[in-house]
């Protein structure tokens, strides 16, 4: 609890969006692709989070940790996504740079795309991805959108 209030007076100090995020989310909702942000991040910490990145608006759906029973690695809250969406696994894409993300995609048993920055304590060369992003705006490449 003092955690979370301690977080909630400064979440928005030192967060930044990476390079190309807004752009790159931009050029997927104009190719018509659903996009949804999955974290395990608490609801009431990634609501103000993104609406402070203007993030809120390209996305259609938004879960946080405490959002279902489960949370990430478990494939709940990206199956509970791709239901909610409508979208089959084999065309889900799931966009993370942790080990958790990973997992999560994997017993999802969709493709994942792994950010070569961030927050993770692991090495590249041991995780399980689909494909590796240097900066954000691969994902257009990866995904044949050029």
């Amino acid at each position: 609890a003092d955690f979370r209030e301690a977080y909630k007076g400064k979440m928005l100090s030192n967060t930044r969006l990476y390079s190309n995020v807004l752009e790159t989310l931009e050029r997927l909702r104009q190719a018509d692709l659903q996009l949804c942000i999955c974290t395990n991040k608490a609801i009431e910490m990634t609501l103000p989070i993104t609406e402070h990145f203007g993030l809120q608006l390209p996305m259609d759906y938004i879960i946080g940790g405490d959002s279902l029973e489960e949370r990430k690695p478990s494939a709940m809250p990206l199956l509970y996504l791709m239901e909610q969406t409508g979208a089959a696994p084999e065309t889900t894409l799931m966009v993370g740079d942790s080990v958790t993300d990973c997992k999560a995609a994997e017993n999802a048993g969709c493709d994942m795309a792994l950010v070569s920055y961030g927050y993770r304590r692991h090495e590249i060369e041991d995780l399980t991805f689909t494909y590796l992003c240097d900066n954000f705006s691969d994902l257009v490449d990866h995904l044949g959108l050029e």
